[in-house]
């Protein structure tokens, strides 16, 4: 994954996730609660170039 997604997700994600009480490893998220498992994970497109980025969640 490159760098500039990396970074986006420490600064912006990562942030507003821990603050709905989401869980993190990585790019991968979870949130558990007495039914159910929430999970997101934040993967890199195989066609990103330099400048240019896409991710898929």
């Amino acid at each position: 994954m490159s760098l500039l997604l990396n970074n986006f997700i420490k600064s912006e994600i990562h942030p507003m996730m821990k603050e709905l009480g989401y869980r993190e490893k990585a790019n991968y998220f979870w949130y558990k609660n007495d039914v159910f498992v929430f999970t997101i994970n934040f993967q890199s497109s195989q066609w990103n170039f330099e400048g240019r980025d896409e991710f898929f969640y």
